[in-house]
């Protein structure tokens, strides 16, 4: 009655997987707007798919290393990235 239970499970990949907007934005912290802001002003490099852009795995790590939480006057934080540090 519940075979489904011992199937064997798929095994998440050991490597890194290349991510769209949306996922590079919720590990980022920021809107989807801006990450699409980003690619448009070519200072995130992404492959244009059906319906949207994907980012390569380096990629990924590239821009999750330079991005930078700063503690603004309201007392919240805000995600800035610095390209400079590129």
């Amino acid at each position: 009655m519940a075979a489904w239970r011992n199937r064997p499970r798929r095994q998440a990949p050991a490597g890194p997987m290349p991510l769209s907007v949306a996922s590079l934005a919720d590990a980022c912290g920021v809107s989807r707007q801006r990450i699409y802001t980003l690619v448009k002003e070519g200072r995130i490099s992404a492959i244009p798919m059906a319906g949207g852009y994907v980012i390569m795995p380096g990629e990924v790590q590239r821009v999750l290393q330079i991005a930078t939480k700063v503690k603004v006057k309201g007392g919240g934080e805000q995600t800035r990235f610095d390209f400079s540090r590129i």
